[in-house]
């Protein structure tokens, strides 16, 4: 019996490892869609992005998003984003992106998610130009 229970349970391992796609898309117009599960908003324009998902069977992803437009008021309509220090721990899962958020953090307003766990979310907003750059990973 014992045996049947192990031999399910790695059946289901494989089944549900095999459910996703894994793998790094570098500006793909899907990336949105990959990062939030909806379509791009028509009032954003997706610059840049990186979307990284491993193969594992838990949710494990990386994404970089370079956006212009409408980006402030449709992020910063989530209530539980608050404006961060500057210095605010910026923790990245792979190296950025060399055309993510180029400049000194102290260029960009900092938000991150007030909700606890403590969020990896980042959203900088350059101060001069109003681009977005945001991030976040889970493993």
């Amino acid at each position: 019996m014992r045996r049947i229970y192990l031999m399910i349970s790695v059946i289901a391992a494989v089944l549900t490892s095999a459910c996703h796609r894994s793998g790094t898309w570098n500006d793909d117009p899907k990336n949105w869609q990959r990062a939030f599960d909806e379509r791009t908003p028509t009032n954003i324009t997706v610059v840049h992005s990186r979307y990284w998902r491993s193969a594992h069977w838990t949710m494990e992803y990386a994404y970089f998003f370079e956006a212009t437009g409408g980006v402030r008021s449709e992020l910063l309509s989530d209530t539980n984003l608050v404006r961060l220090d500057a210095n605010a721990q910026m923790r990245f899962f792979d190296p950025k992106p060399e055309w993510f958020a180029p400049k000194p953090v102290n260029e960009y307003e900092v938000y991150g998610y007030t909700n606890d766990p403590p969020s990896r979310f980042r959203l900088l907003l350059d101060k001069k130009d109003g681009r977005a750059f945001f991030t976040d990973f889970q493993l």
